[in-house]
């Protein structure tokens, strides 16, 4: 979860080079319902974000949650 497109794009690459499938939220929101759509290994997120912040996004995504804690 990254507003900032050149910081995503970085992350992109870095992460794709290392095999990994990615999915870029650029708000909170955004990352919000993707992480209710589908089940990650790990969330990667900015604190400072437009709409909501990192940590209020988290705790939604936690509350979404059934029985599993994505690390963050």
């Amino acid at each position: 979860v990254e507003d900032t497109l050149i910081a995503q794009k970085m992350a992109l690459r870095m992460l794709t080079d290392l095999n990994c499938q990615v999915d870029i939220a650029s708000d909170g929101q955004t990352a919000v319902q993707l992480a209710s759509e589908q089940i990650y290994d790990l969330i990667f997120m900015d604190i400072g974000l437009p709409d909501i912040d990192g940590y209020e996004v988290t705790k939604r995504i936690r509350q979404q949650e059934a029985n599993k804690e994505t690390p963050v």
